[in-house]
């Protein structure tokens, strides 16, 4: 993607920025990668060849091309192995994302980053579930039962597709209202605001818009800390 054009579209998770490309593709791109279209391109990598180095062209050329082989292509289409909201659902390649990921555009036209090991091409089989291992019965104890009949609400999502919600940070985008899309990458949940932009924002920096909202910053002393 290298010396590909795009517009800024706002802050995403970590050192990094959500970034449109003129194809209308969106990408997280680490702040450190990204420069002022308006700035000079940098200087290019001297290439001064050395005796050693002409003896070992042939194996940087091998490494780089392993390198820039990718496991998934734009348009391919595959299907979604994990989350589970999200398992089972087929959709397209639009490019690689941050590390090792895949933005899918769902065939809704919603874009997730989805980790390489939880898609699969559209032609090849479903996976075979793993078998539950055999284990001979046991007596459950009656004190046990209520802890066991709780287990499932861990598979329950903090937040359902649809719910609306407030953003409490990162502070650009901090009180703005918006629609829970589904669940992202670790701890977070891709969050679409009025205006169509999308974002994974951290599940903690989210709430419930019928929730009050949260206390004010307070400032003293030059110092400012959330009460």
């Amino acid at each position: 993607m290298a010396g590909r054009r795009g517009t800024i579209v706002g802050p995403a998770l970590g050192e990094s920025f959500a970034v449109r490309l003129e194809s209308g593709s969106i990408f997280h791109i680490a702040t450190v990668n990204i420069q002022d279209a308006a700035e000079p391109a940098p200087p290019q990598v001297s290439t001064a060849a050395a005796p050693m180095a002409a003896a070992a062209a042939p194996m940087a050329a091998a490494a780089t091309q392993d390198d820039e082989e990718l496991e998934f292509t734009p348009g391919q289409r595959v299907s979604i192995l994990s989350p589970p909201a999200l398992a089972g659902k087929q959709g397209t390649i639009v490019g690689p994302a941050l590390g090792e990921a895949f933005a899918v555009r769902l065939e809704s036209g919603s874009i997730f980053n989805i980790a390489t090991t939880s898609i699969q091409d559209a032609e090849a089989p479903a996976p075979i579930p793993a078998a539950a291992p055999v284990t001979a019965p046991a007596v459950a104890a009656p004190a046990a039962a209520p802890m066991a009949a709780a287990a499932p609400q861990d598979d329950e999502l903090e937040f359902t597709p649809g719910q609306r919600v407030t953003i409490l940070a990162p502070p650009a985008l901090a009180g703005r209202p918006g629609t829970i899309v589904g669940p992202a990458l670790g701890e977070s949940f891709a969050v679409q605001l009025e205006s169509g932009s999308i974002f994974n924002i951290a599940t903690q920096n989210i709430q419930d818009a019928a929730a009050p909202a949260p206390a004010q910053v307070s400032r003293r002393a030059g110092v400012h800390t959330w009460t």
